[in-house]
């Protein structure tokens, strides 16, 4: 119920899109779950890379301020916080350590998290900008 009274308060006040302009306040993330859809290459370069299997990188907000992550075969647990203007911060992700597929964008994700400072979520779909090179993470509302 707590995650509906979120979703309303988020629509109604950000609309349906959660477009936030300049000077208004980014959508709440508190009770949302999000899968990874896409890492963007700085300024266009490369290729972006698409998971397989979304599911298996998510994080979930909770509205105490600890973050649950899975990212391939592990999972992870540690804090965030966000400020209305569209600050986020992960603080320590602890984190099992399973040997993943090779393929695995497990510790690449882990590592990536600890750097964000900054979200926004346009049409629905949650971006969260690397400072340094300029990479960006997309995730979609996570499938119950």
């Amino acid at each position: 119920m707590k995650y509906l009274m979120c979703v309303l308060v988020a629509a109604v006040l950000f609309g349906c899109a959660g477009r936030g302009g300049p000077g208004e306040a980014a959508p709440p993330l508190e009770g949302t779950s999000w899968e990874l859809r896409a890492i963007l290459p700085a300024r266009g370069a490369g290729e972006a890379m698409r998971p397989a299997d979304p599911r298996l990188y998510t994080v979930f907000f909770g509205a105490d301020g600890h973050a649950a992550l899975r990212v391939d075969c592990n999972r992870a647990t540690g804090t965030w916080t966000a400020t209305p203007d569209g600050g986020l911060q992960f603080g320590m992700l602890a984190s099992t350590r399973a040997l993943c597929p090779p393929q695995s964008e497990g510790e690449r994700v882990l590592r990536d998290l600890a750097r964000v400072r900054s979200y926004s979520i346009r049409d629905g779909v949650l971006v969260m900008p690397l400072p340094q090179d300029g990479e960006i993470y997309e995730w979609t509302p996570a499938q119950p």
